[in-house]
């Protein structure tokens, strides 16, 4: 009799086993596999986040070189602005005033560009300054090292007795589209 009371505990152990336990089991089992699944969803949501603050540190960055772009190549021919800094540079240089200054604004085929369609515009300058010989060269040497694009196309000096160098400088000033 203990026998077959030992056998009916040990049927009903394991008809409780594969009801309860296997089940059990089974749950555990696949919330692990989420718990995973959620884990390298978390691993991802933060690599996301890594790359959104390296995306938004790149747009300061960026940010901060629109002063200067704007200052090397401006949006949009401002001549009273070329009058500044034109004033400025000369200035600079150490003459006292600028003799005569003239602006235009022409349009030129872009370098590079095999079309023909797409134009940088300029602002065509004369300048023209008196002094010594070696004013007119800091003048140059200042334009040269502007940060704003520029070039120099011509320079006409002649020398007068009783005022000095009297140099007429022409070139363009670039500015995007």
């Amino acid at each position: 009799m203990k026998g077959i009371i030992s056998l009916m505990l040990l049927v009903g152990a394991a008809i409780g086993i594969q009801q309860f336990a296997f089940p059990a089991i089974t749950k555990i089992q696949e919330d692990r596999a989420q718990l995973t699944d959620m884990e390298d969803l978390e691993r991802q949501a933060i690599q996301a986040v890594g790359e959104r603050d390296k995306a938004i540190a790149r747009l300061k960055e960026a940010e901060e070189y629109i002063p200067r772009l704007n200052l090397i190549l401006p949006e949009k021919p401002a001549e009273e602005d070329l009058y500044v800094f034109f004033d400025t540079v000369v200035r600079q240089a150490g003459f006292s005033r600028i003799d005569s200054i003239r602006v235009a604004e022409v349009s030129a085929k872009k370098v590079g560009d095999t079309t023909g369609t797409a134009n940088k515009k300029t602002l065509a300058f004369e300048l023209s300054v008196t002094g010594s010989y070696h004013i007119v060269r800091e003048l140059l040497t200042i334009l040269e090292k502007s940060a704003r694009l520029s070039d120099v196309r011509a320079i006409d000096m002649t020398l007068d007795a009783k005022k000095g160098y009297i140099a007429k400088i022409q070139g363009n000033v670039y500015y995007a589209n």
